[in-house]
């Protein structure tokens, strides 16, 4: 798949040869700039959105669309809660604690 080759071989290359502080600052302001228009959130869900009736799970009553959430400390000043559904996340904590 072309997606998961360019990430691989190029993307994740170059990130990882920039300050992890310096990426999650660009990367919250990239997500914030997507969230705000409906053809960049479209972009999003397109490219990073995946959902299987397998992933589906209930805990205590609570229906998740898959398990992988996001955790708290990523998004400290919720900010990208907009966009984070389209990603995919089955379910997310924002802020800091």
């Amino acid at each position: 798949m072309i997606i998961d080759t360019l990430y691989k071989h190029v993307t994740k290359p170059l990130l990882f040869r920039i300050d992890p502080e310096t990426v999650h600052n660009r990367a919250t302001r990239l997500g914030v700039a997507l969230s705000h228009s409906r053809i960049g959130k479209s972009f999003v869900r397109r490219f990073c959105y995946y959902q299987h009736h397998a992933l589906n799970l209930t805990v205590a009553g609570i229906h998740f669309d898959n398990p992988v959430g996001l955790a708290a400390g990523f998004d400290k000043n919720a900010q990208l809660y907009n966009i984070i559904p389209e990603i995919g996340f089955g379910f997310a904590e924002l802020g800091s604690i």
